[in-house]
């Protein structure tokens, strides 16, 4: 029987295309900072071409991105991945560190950063937010689509955030930036009024997911692009921390203890 080949979404473009080409870069076993640095890059360089779908690269990651996506939008792009970088020990750099503590290389590391970055905790939140954006779709249902939400009893996708009850910066920086770039932008009006309703509704404030939607969604950028910025600018966080981890030499290994129904004697 047959299958028909079907279209990978992003993040699992990425990570096939990370694991054919770990096969073949045998500079990634160096783990001196230097190596791992350009290794690195290295990666970063293939992510950026296999999400922008490109062979010939532009002089920047955001460069390469914005002229697939969006000409003349490099800047906000660059701003976004910076925003993404890094995130304290979350999921993914935790689990970042893990890998890198066992002295895999940094494609393993990517790897596995990724994989958690694709839960629906992680990554996954991102990919809700614009889902919800897309769900309201006009000033006229933002009322009317956070109600039946809450009716139900779901949350409101891209709005509250545990480390931050007041307001998540990363959302407040990227926000701020999409406003004076694009004031009378109707897909920004829309995300402001979502924010005016959620906010007078919840104690969520708006998180980065919800901003990378607001991106994604006022740019006209492909679907799923802001949960490929995400990916793209955590991956150098993930190298930053996989750097720190294999010049401590210390393997990260947790222990547990039993807490169960004791055996019988």
């Amino acid at each position: 029987m047959v299958q028909r080949r079907r279209a990978l979404p992003t993040l699992q473009r990425l990570q096939v295309a990370l694991a054919l080409a770990a096969t073949d870069d045998l500079r990634a076993y160096d783990l001196h900072p230097e190596a791992v640095a350009q290794t690195g890059a290295r990666i970063l360089w293939l992510m950026a071409a296999v999400a922008a779908q490109v062979d010939t690269l532009n002089t920047t990651i955001a460069g390469t991105l914005a002229q697939a996506w969006q000409p003349g939008t490099a800047a906000l792009l660059n701003a976004a991945l910076v925003l993404c970088t890094d995130h304290e020990l979350n999921s993914s750099a935790f689990t970042a560190r893990v890998v890198a503590s066992a002295e895999a290389n940094p494609y393993a590391v990517v790897l596995a950063g990724l994989a958690a970055l694709g839960g629906f905790q992680h990554g996954g939140a991102t990919e809700q937010a614009t889902a919800f954006l897309r769900e309201v779709g006009e000033p006229s249902r933002v009322r009317l689509v956070i109600a039946e939400r809450l009716r139900r009893g779901e949350r409101l996708p891209g709005f509250g955030h545990r480390l931050y009850p007041d307001r998540d910066p990363r959302a407040v920086a990227l926000l701020c930036l999409l406003a004076e770039a694009y004031p009378t932008s109707p897909a920004l009006a829309l995300a402001n009024t979502i924010i005016r309703e959620a906010t007078a509704v919840t104690s969520g404030a708006p998180t980065i997911d919800f901003a990378l939607a607001v991106l994604e969604h006022t740019l006209q950028l492909p679907y799923g692009t802001g949960l490929t910025l995400l990916a793209i600018g955590r991956t150098a966080g993930w190298i930053g921390h996989a750097l720190e981890q294999y010049q401590s030499q210390r393997l990260i290994r947790p222990r547990a203890r039993y807490i169960g129904v004791p055996p019988r004697a």
